[in-house]
């Protein structure tokens, strides 16, 4: 009786952080309960929604970054410096897709405001912190975006903006390749290989080896934490002592699997493939991913991480791309199914009309009652390089430097 009230009081707790009494939201997790999916539209207007969604993320900010996301208790969250960093690089392959400049303009916008707020040092800040102190993770994605609009406009202040960054990245870079001394908890990372892709397109830019060799310093510091079965030890995000999300997980495969692209490295695109493949297989035999694995690769939560699942679609796709092998076109085109069946499309509210959850159930374990932006991101993504392989896959000429 006991156990069965302080769960009551517990529930009522998340009702009342959660606002639950807002239709909206009341409507987003009676779906979820009762399994009602939405239908499914052609992809291109999934893919509108999605843009349309992220667009108002970075109007209600007023300050040309994008909105971490909505919260069912905060509502829309301040501007965050890392994602708006790789938000960008999405609103420049929407431009190439549908030529409305518009998105060239708004992705220009976010990189002044990512300008605007680099610390003196070069690093840029994280979002949780009530003091703007150095990211290492947030740089690398910040200096991702730089780069890349860097390359659209290619005005000197971007690449200037993206050299101080890579700068102060290399200097706090530890002698074996990881990040400790400010990366969160102060321990390494094997995600930031993340941060390593963007360092070696700057190399690709720069032609500068100091950024040549603190990525490869890094992808081998990486290859030395990968156990025989793909499995990536030190690649916790939050609690070092917990088995890790999908979502950091995903972060180290499609950083190792860039910066393999990048630089023809078969034996990097290899340690990217081998843990690509094992969550293909889980997918193909039960249709979802779990949330959480441990190190034997075994499913330890129920719930689904929906931003881990979009960023494996992109790291399939990818894949498909580089190798031609459709095993990973029919894995991420199921994928962007399930996805799209979870996709809001009648809401009344901005905050999910469009978007994306961080989990599924929305109280899932990973960002619960949220929608965050790199949800949202990921799933643009993953639309768009469906897109363009299914148009190009049987015809169009191959760049691994350009998979994007």
């Amino acid at each position: 009786m006991r156990f069965k009230t302080k769960r009551l009081l517990i529930e009522l707790v998340d009702i009342r952080r959660s606002k639950l009494y807002v239709p909206s939201h009341f409507q987003v997790v009676y779906k979820d309960l009762f399994n009602v999916h939405s239908k499914m539209d052609q992809n291109t207007t999934h893919l509108q929604y999605v843009m349309d969604w992220l667009k108002y993320a970075q109007d209600i900010s007023q300050d040309g970054g994008v909105s971490a996301g909505y919260s069912f208790n905060e509502g829309w969250l301040r501007s965050y410096p890392e994602t708006t960093g790789y938000i960008i690089p999405t609103f420049l392959n929407y431009y190439r897709l549908t030529d409305e400049e518009e998105y060239l303009n708004r992705a220009i916008k976010m990189a002044n405001w990512l300008m605007s707020i680099q610390l003196r040092d070069g690093s840029f800040y994280g979002l949780w912190s009530d003091t703007p102190k150095p990211v290492v993770f947030d740089t690398g994605q910040v200096l991702q975006g730089l780069i890349s609009i860097y390359k659209e406009t290619m005005k000197r202040k971007h690449l200037e903006a993206a050299c101080k960054a890579a700068n102060w990245l290399v200097e706090v870079q530890d002698k074996d390749g990881a990040w400790r001394r400010i990366a969160s908890n102060e321990v390494a990372h094997v995600f930031h290989t993340r941060v390593a892709w963007p360092l070696l397109e700057l190399y690709e830019v720069t032609s500068s080896e100091i950024y040549g060799r603190a990525a490869r310093n890094n992808i081998e510091w990486t290859l030395h934490n990968q156990e025989t079965n793909g499995w990536f030890r030190n690649n916790w995000m939050g609690n070092i002592e917990s088995n890790p999300y999908l979502h950091p997980i995903a972060y180290a495969i499609e950083g190792l699997l860039e910066c393999g692209a990048l630089m023809q490295d078969n034996i990097w695109l290899e340690a990217a493939i081998k843990p690509a493949e094992v969550l293909m297989k889980k997918f193909e035999i039960r249709g979802t991913l779990s949330g959480v694995y441990n190190d034997k690769w075994k499913g330890m939560v129920k719930y689904r991480c929906i931003t881990g699942e979009a960023q494996m679609s992109v790291c399939w796709l990818k894949l498909f791309w580089l190798t031609d092998d459709e095993r990973y076109l029919n894995a991420a085109s199921k994928m962007n199914d399930a996805l799209r069946k979870l996709q809001n499309m009648d809401s009344r509210n901005p905050g999910i009309r469009g978007g994306i959850k961080g989990s599924h159930p929305v109280f899932g374990g990973y960002q619960p009652f949220m929608y965050p932006n790199w949800a949202v991101k990921f799933f643009a993504d993953a639309l768009m390089l469906e897109e363009k392989f299914l148009k190009e896959a049987y015809g169009g000429n191959k760049n691994v430097h350009t998979i994007q």
